[in-house]
């Protein structure tokens, strides 16, 4: 027996080889909630992750390309 709890809910995307995946962006999808509220009660600023999500900077190759999307708590 398996119990889960719905985290996300979204389209589905049926691709040409068979596979089935959620339709939209990841960031569409995850949202870090309570936990986001919560970082930015302890750290007094709100939006504590997005000013760290913006002052990361890659190293190394990256391969692809990104579709970025905004971040929110919500």
């Amino acid at each position: 027996m398996v119990w889960l709890k719905p985290v996300a809910v979204t389209r589905a995307v049926v691709r040409r080889d068979g596979r089935v995946q959620a339709a939209g962006h990841p960031a569409d999808h995850a949202r870090l909630g309570v936990a986001g509220c919560r970082l930015d009660e302890l750290m007094g600023t709100p939006g504590v992750i997005d000013e760290v999500a913006r002052q990361v900077t890659l190293s190394g190759q990256v391969k692809g390309t990104v579709d970025l999307a905004p971040i929110s708590n919500s």
